[in-house]
């Protein structure tokens, strides 16, 4: 890609380069010292739904439950993307900033129900509940 800058006067300087020698000029003058900041602790969780966005993305067939060709997985063209949502958590207080986020996609059929043969709960490492569905 090329790009012109335009001059007011063939003999002025482009304004990219006055532009960068002011920027340069004003970083010269800050000076180095220590501040006493205070940030509130805070923390929020949201659950974003994230079908749209791929659809628009270039992915809408994946989500039409006769558009969809997931026929790699199971041989058969009845299975679609139910649903993607994603659950991102931040959390800042004095010991830094802690970011996690996990995503989930859900499949679904056509012509047949999928219900989990067993169920189990725990509690993981974390003290978070685990769940695991085995699906036959």
């Amino acid at each position: 890609m090329n790009a012109n800058l335009a001059r007011s006067r063939p003999d002025d300087e482009p304004p990219l380069h006055k532009c960068g020698r002011a920027l340069a000029a004003g970083l010269a003058s800050l000076s180095v010292g220590q501040v006493q900041l205070s940030l509130p602790k805070f923390a929020f969780q949201t659950s974003l739904e994230l079908a749209p966005l791929l659809a628009s993305m270039g992915m809408p067939d994946r989500f039409g439950r006769t558009k969809a060709n997931l026929s790699g997985m199971d041989g058969a063209r009845d299975l679609y993307v139910g649903a993607v949502v994603q659950q991102p958590t931040v959390q800042v207080d004095e010991s830094g900033t802690v970011a996690t986020a996990a995503t989930s996609a859900s499949g679904a059929s056509l012509s047949r129900s999928i219900s989990p043969s067993s169920f189990s709960s725990a509690t993981g490492k974390a003290g978070m509940p685990l769940r695991l569905l085995n699906f036959v």
